[in-house]
């Protein structure tokens, strides 16, 4: 089975079909009465969309669907769900509905749904692509960072740029802005590092456009990737080495523990596209549409608003540069300016359809304020997202703190260990470079890691306080799918722990397998991941037993998200 961006297409229709294989067992009526039911529901679906899509609206898909289905807000508790997603499942099913025979066949409630997991698995595909392409951004830059600081050729930025590029233009066999990535013979030279030996497991016709990387690119950051401890002496960021990682990326965002909710009627996919997009915009300096695309996931969810700290941060940057350059101070002055402005405008940009939808509810819920006796309407700072939120959610500060929610906690505590690992590393290290590890571009290099630097700090930043705020403010088993849609840092940290140890793991393994079938074929994924689970070849027991765990983990995770989700059973 070849690995391209068909393979992930196959991957949503496996759990499409895996979600009607256990869609087969009736809902479970008691958590059927006490959830929300929109009322479009009281028209079943003809048999066979229940049959084949019964399973994807359960939940908050009632939400999203009852405001697609009456096209507004006519519900108050649907003020907590952001207006983006339903809209265009609506769009798209009047399009269906007027336009098209399949309007003649399926009702319009239905094709809700239709249109609702279409979006979602469309979205997630382009997500998985846009992930690929960030990684393949942030990874090179970091090893010409490494070259850069390390290399006793004191090459200037842009020729260590340009010769990077052809390095991976001349392993690719073509141009920087479109490659086919093929696999790559094992090295048979002398290796200064057990790293060096990592043959490319992207097997062939992976294809995907690769991100320009050209002398003339704006990106002026280095970039932190920290290695697992375990993985001792030098790291060497070769070609090869970079598309591995992201390839791994990509793989484990495919059967990431929050699978059923990437699949379903959720915003989690559409966010997760608008989310990565917008990195990738700011990575490569074109800020305003980064800020175009952060406004797409302000209007898709309300921890859009994070990302602005994208924006703010690398602003904040360039004003430090320009103060560091010691230039005029007139000079000085008017950059500051220039980035101040920009940076409120781009700001303003991302912020706009929070603040719009935010002013829509206040007045559906307080048309005269004077009249309508409700402390929203009195407040000093009204904000009807959180106010929907506490009135019917009863979300606020430890308020989910009870001993009832102890199974709750549990299952949230894998994606915290997941999460927090790269983070304790991160500022582990970043705590050891005290002095230049924020803002400077000298680096401390230690043998156990990559290096620390500044350009990874929002995204840290940001995985923190997401943490945080699931941990005292939210549902915490929303934790999952709060952080798998909104942080790539957990795919990096992944794809890096699953680095093979030795070539032999992916080299001789695969040659027995296509000497096995005797047509020459590269492995399927799933050959692949059976190798990396159980190999025996890894000689370090922490690196081994963290593949297993995040195996595992994955694999449980997603059957019971299916199982459970798909039936009404309490997993949201």
């Amino acid at each position: 089975m070849e690995i391209n961006v068909k393979w992930i297409l196959k991957t949503r229709i496996f759990f499409f079909l895996f979600q009607v294989m256990v869609s087969i067992f009736p809902d479970h009526q008691h958590s059927k009465n006490n959830a929300f039911i929109a009322p479009y529901r009281l028209k079943p679906h003809p048999l066979i969309i229940e049959f084949l899509f019964g399973g994807f609206d359960n939940w908050d898909s009632e939400y999203y669907l009852n405001v697609a289905n009456v096209g507004g807000y006519q519900i108050k508790e649907c003020h907590a769900f952001f207006p983006l997603y339903p809209f265009l499942m609506r769009f798209m099913t009047l399009f269906l509905y007027r336009y098209t025979p399949i309007g003649h066949f399926i009702p319009f409630h239905s094709l809700l749904v239709i249109s609702g997991v279409t979006i979602s698995n469309i979205s997630f595909i382009i997500s998985a692509i846009t992930l690929y392409l960030l990684t393949i951004k942030i990874f090179t830059i970091a090893a010409v960072d490494y070259n850069k600081y390390t290399s006793t050729n004191k090459t200037s930025t842009n020729e260590t740029l340009s010769s990077f590029s052809s390095s991976i233009n001349e392993s690719t066999g073509s141009s920087p802005s479109s490659c086919v990535l093929k696999r790559h013979p094992v090295h048979t030279s002398p290796l200064t590092s057990p790293l060096d030996a990592l043959p490319s497991v992207i097997p062939p016709n992976l294809s995907l456009p690769m991100p320009s990387l050209d002398a003339t690119s704006s990106l002026t950051h280095n970039v932190p990737v920290s290695l697992p401890s375990s993985l001792n002496d030098q790291v060497i960021l070769s070609p090869e080495l970079i598309k591995e990682i992201a390839f791994l990326s990509v793989l484990l965002y495919t059967v990431n523990p929050a699978t059923i909710f990437m699949c379903t009627a959720y915003t989690e996919s559409l966010f997760a596209l608008f989310t990565f997009s917008g990195m990738l915009a700011v990575s490569h300096s074109r800020l305003y549409i980064s800020s175009l695309l952060f406004a797409g996931a302000c209007a898709t969810r309300s921890n859009g608003i994070v990302l602005i700290g994208f924006i703010l941060y690398h602003h904040m940057v360039h004003v430090l540069k320009d103060f560091a350059a010691r230039g005029s101070i007139l000079g000085t002055g008017m950059r500051i300016l220039k980035h101040g402005f920009e940076m409120m405008l781009q700001v303003l940009i991302a912020l706009l359809p929070f603040l719009a939808f935010q002013m829509y509810s206040y007045h559906q819920f307080c048309p005269d304020p004077a009249k309508t006796n409700i402390t929203l309407c009195n407040a000093t700072l009204p904000l009807p997202y959180s106010y929907v939120q506490k009135e019917y959610w009863e979300l606020g500060f430890l308020n989910f703190y009870e001993l009832k929610q102890i199974p709750h906690f549990i299952s949230a505590t894998p994606m915290f260990i997941l999460a927090g690992i790269p983070l304790w590393r991160y500022f582990k290290l970043a705590v050891t470079n005290t002095g230049h590890w924020l803002f400077s571009n000298k680096q401390r290099y230690d043998r156990h890691q990559m290096y620390i630097d500044s350009v990874l700090f929002p995204y840290m930043m940001q995985l923190l306080f997401l943490l945080i705020v699931a941990a005292f403010f939210m549902y915490i088993q929303v934790v999952t799918r709060f952080v798998v849609s909104s942080s790539p840092v957990i795919y990096w940290f992944a794809g890096v722990v699953f680095l093979p140890k030795s070539t032999e793991i992916s080299s001789t393994a695969s040659n027995a397998v296509r000497e096995k079938n005797g047509k020459g074929r590269e492995d399927s994924v799933f050959t692949y991941m059976k190798r990396l689970v159980h190999s025996s070849q890894w000689s370090h027991v922490e690196q081994y037993d963290l593949r297993q765990w995040i195996t595992v983990y994955c694999v449980i995770y997603i059957i019971i998200g299916f199982v459970m989700h798909c039936n009404f059973l309490p997993w949201v």
